[in-house]
């Protein structure tokens, strides 16, 4: 077997058919919903996405160099006899990047930091909160070449920017909000980069290594060619949640080698680096006269417009408010920031409260997270607390908006566990919602997945 230039093994050599079927097999999957599409109901697709592909020639079979200890594994089972070739190390002169930062790592996060250096590579997950981006900047600055970091949003755009000077020095450049500007540590985000490339005008990435932020995003097929399309020996992945709902899991590890370093919010918060987390579970109906087998109707009615269940809300906000807590809420639609904050005001100082989602300026939206951290802003409602939205000073979130992926659950949970000296535990505050055949559902979801990611580590209470 050997490798190129990008980020391929090829496999030469007559294999046994067996053997050759097996390895299809582990490097391919079915993605949910396959059995709808049309090509599945006219039975001209098996379901399946195949990563083990045969060359134009048909000489050799390929498959991406992150999958490479799958495929070992299939040839050692059935007493295959290979050799692994070696391609040469890019040549690229030491760019004497220094730790500069005022941190020093956990033991833990060194623990990660030795993972991955030795592996070369792989994905990391550590919690939200557990330092992956600390952990991400000191292998920067260990395998020390040029590098590109992924990310998807103007947020972590900015923030990775700040982070790579704070910790090592370097002035990073960027390629998204508007700017092209490539330097040896670049952080780009992935919409710019597909554009760029269905453009015609960016054919391949040439940098020593690529860090690939929230990486279970790359299984989309844009982030996907993106990172295939880099020649990176060195591809690390870092996320809180390196798994996904829709089965596509293979391609996270495919661009990035397989998972070298996996610690559970468990093994932080009971090794004291994560704060607790105390659920409460408020149970409410909805409009009892209205039926619907449309969601996005559904939604409205049980969630959006949903009085009971909006003064809740606001009766947990102004409590939490007077406890002293910094309080998030979280919604996924405009409609429902915009309805919820005029309640909220009439409790609680205007002042004291801001909205905040997509369309703010991003020097705006800065402005208003300082504000939240200084504690002259108490309350942020909005619908940007997902992925890579740091607000340290949170103590409580209300998860106003519902819905069900765990995966967007726990990001968002996350950002509420970071410790602080005002508190020792996080308060979180989310619905059992008794009206609505999906409302309904999707609230069950959301209590397994907290059962599931949080275990015995998180306090329940029912209101």
């Amino acid at each position: 077997m050997a490798g190129t230039d990008l980020p391929y093994h090829f496999l030469y050599g007559a294999l046994p058919n067996y053997a050759l079927v097996a390895i299809d097999q582990e490097l391919s999957y079915k993605p949910s919903g396959y059995d709808r599409t049309d090509s599945y109901l006219k039975g001209e697709w098996d379901g399946r996405v195949q990563l083990f592909k045969q060359s134009k020639s048909g000489r050799s079979w390929y498959f991406p160099s992150g999958l490479l200890s799958k495929v070992t594994g299939v040839l050692d089972i059935f007493g295959v006899t290979y050799t692994v070739q070696k391609t040469p190390d890019q040549d690229y002169d030491p760019q004497g990047f220094e730790w500069v930062s005022p941190l020093s790592l956990r033991n833990y996060q060194v623990d990660a930091v030795k993972a991955i250096f030795d592996a070369k590579g792989g994905v990391v997950s550590l919690p939200t909160g557990g330092g992956k981006t600390l952990v991400a900047l000191r292998l920067i600055q260990m395998f020390d070449r040029p590098t590109i970091i992924l990310v998807h949003t103007k947020e972590l755009l900015y923030q990775w920017k700040d982070e790579i000077k704070k910790h090592i020095g370097v002035d990073a450049g960027l390629v998204g909000d508007g700017i092209r500007e490539w330097k040896v540590v670049t952080v780009a985000m992935l919409q710019t980069l597909g554009a760029m490339i269905r453009s015609g005008d960016l054919q391949r990435l040439e940098f020593g290594m690529l860090l690939i932020d929230e990486t279970h995003r790359i299984s989309a097929d844009v982030a996907y060619n993106i990172a295939m399309r880099c020649t990176a020996r060195i591809r690390v992945g870092v996320s809180a949640t390196p798994r996904r709902t829709d089965n596509k899991d293979l391609k996270i590890f495919a661009a990035t080698g397989p998972m070298a370093c996996n610690l559970t919010p468990c093994d932080l918060i009971k090794a004291g680096y994560l704060a607790r987390p105390k659920l409460t579970l408020i149970s409410v109906g909805g409009s009892p006269m209205y039926f619907s087998q449309d969601w996005q109707k559904e939604y409205v009615a049980h969630i959006v417009t949903n009085d009971e269940r909006n003064q809740r809300i606001v009766d947990e906000v102004v409590r939490l408010v007077r406890e002293g807590k910094q309080t998030y809420i979280h919604v996924e639609r405009v409609a429902h920031m915009d309805l919820l904050y005029n309640l909220i005001v009439k409790e609680v100082a205007p002042a004291k409260v801001a909205r905040i989602w997509g369309k703010v300026k991003t020097a705006d939206r800065q402005k208003m997270l300082k504000r939240f951290e200084s504690g002259s802003l108490n309350v942020l409602i909005g619908t940007i607390l997902k992925e890579g939205v740091n607000l340290p000073a949170m103590d409580a979130i209300v998860l106003a908006g519902g819905l069900s992926s765990p995966v967007a659950l726990v990001q968002k949970v996350g950002r509420a566990l970071r410790r602080n000296e005002r508190f020792d535990y996080a308060e979180i505050i989310d619905f059992v919602d008794n009206c609505g055949r999906f409302c309904k559902k999707h609230s069950e979801l959301r209590y397994q997945a907290f059962m599931e990611y949080y275990g015995d580590c998180i306090e329940v209470r029912k209101a």
